[in-house]
């Protein structure tokens, strides 16, 4: 049986390789910075049970890399992404949590400012957003 996490409206769990396809589906319509299929499919990652969000991630020694984090339009704010960065940080406690997002991502950056994150670098230029290359911000969240 697979382990579950989350709140009693949102069911998450870890990915299972047959899977990976359908989310990557939803990880294009967001027109998230630009990834192949073999990348997407080599992280670490959670999902929502019905498909509707995803957080992929990356971990070497004390700190975690997040490499993505999508919900789907209809159910945005509704406290999916906030469930999903919230079971990722609770099963890697005493990390230090990093991620990239577009300066022109201003919903993203103040999400995730409400969850603790500080901007603590900027990349100019760095990837690419709505198609777009753009300048990002590394956040951090520490908890060491």
């Amino acid at each position: 049986m697979p382990l579950i996490f989350g709140t009693p409206m949102w069911k998450i769990s870890k990915i299972p390789d047959g899977s990976r396809k359908r989310l990557f589906r939803l990880y294009e319509s967001l027109q998230l910075n630009p990834w192949h299929f073999e990348q997407f499919r080599s992280e670490s990652g959670f999902f929502e049970k019905s498909y509707k969000g995803f957080i992929v991630y990356q971990i070497s020694d004390d700190m975690v890399d997040i490499t993505g984090l999508g919900v789907a339009p209809h159910v945005q704010r509704q406290g999916l992404g906030k469930a999903l960065l919230h079971t990722l940080i609770e099963q890697h406690p005493l990390k230090r949590f990093f991620l990239e997002v577009s300066v022109h991502n201003t919903n993203a950056i103040a999400f995730y400012e409400r969850q603790g994150f500080q901007k603590i670098q900027l990349r100019p230029l760095y990837g690419h957003y709505l198609g777009q290359l753009s300048d990002f911000w590394v956040m951090c969240k520490n908890y060491m």
